[in-house]
């Protein structure tokens, strides 16, 4: 049996972390959440996640810059970064594909469209139904 994929949260706001994870958890994925950005790069240091979904208005450093370091750096390159943020912006979304985010989820989002993101990005690894 293969081991659980891991993503992490990037999120201030403490409900949707909690929302959050409750929807990846129960489909089978372990879960790190931390709050601002420096505490970001310091877990991708730590332990590599399969996927991290990133706020872009977090604290200390914002999600734009979180993403760039984790592209311009060679053992992190190619973890898929889904940003999920409240701005909708089109300057948001270059500056998003400018620092090499791999996919852009706007709050409020159905649960139903970021499972099927993170489908995308790790396919089949934890399609365990909900229970």
């Amino acid at each position: 049996m293969t081991s659980k994929k891991k993503i992490l949260i990037v999120e201030d706001e403490e409900k949707l972390r909690e929302l959050v994870t409750l929807l990846l958890s129960s489909r089978g994925y372990e879960i790190e959440c931390v709050s601002d950005g420096l505490a970001a790069l310091g877990a991708i240091r730590r332990k590599a996640p399969d996927l991290v979904l990133l706020d872009i208005m977090i604290p200390e450093i914002d999600g734009f810059e979180v993403c760039r370091q984790i592209k311009n750096n060679e053992l992190t390159r190619q973890i898929p970064v889904v940003m999920l943020t409240a701005k909708r912006h089109q300057t948001d979304f270059a500056r998003a594909e400018e620092v090499g985010a791999d996919w852009y989820l706007v709050k409020p989002f159905k649960s139903a469209m970021l499972v099927e993101t993170i489908m995308r990005f790790l396919p089949g690894e934890s399609a365990l139904p909900a229970s």
